[in-house]
């Protein structure tokens, strides 16, 4: 459905190009279903992916250490000094992988025991939720 959205404020006042973007109509209980089964997040994210290309790097604090970046990537600091590598880790409720370096899979695929799993950009184990990827002009995975 497409809305006329010329008498809003924001459209007839413009301080710079606008862009207004409308996510989704939740307008029954499967709509906010996939809404909340996408997150908020995860949807902000292939937005700003998909305008500027660029990813956003926001990665949750919590209280069994901190989380440290670098140009190459995240890693995870225990509340010992020790960080995982080569290995799986629970923080939580959420599942991430530390590769041989100690950096946290992001933006990607592993292949684990004959099984796929995806890393979101928070380096978490994607779970049961819809992955949005983006395409360049020669059909060429962007990481979003």
């Amino acid at each position: 459905m497409i809305k006329d959205g010329s008498g809003l404020y924001v459209v007839k006042h413009p301080r710079a190009t606008d862009i207004l973007i409308k996510i989704c109509f939740c307008d029954t209980q499967s709509d906010v279903d996939k809404y909340n089964s996408i997150g908020a997040e995860a949807i902000s994210n292939a937005i700003v992916c998909g305008l500027t290309g660029q990813v956003v790097q926001n990665v949750a604090k919590n209280s069994n250490g901190i989380w440290k970046q670098d140009d190459k990537g995240f890693w995870h600091v225990n509340s010992d000094g020790t960080y995982p590598q080569n290995k799986w880790f629970q923080l939580e409720n959420d599942w991430y992988y530390a590769d041989e370096k100690g950096y946290c899979y992001q933006n990607r695929w592993l292949k684990y025991r004959d099984k796929w799993y995806y890393f979101k950009n928070d380096c978490k184990m994607a779970t049961n939720e819809t992955i949005i990827y983006k395409f360049n002009e020669q059909g060429e995975w962007i990481e979003c």
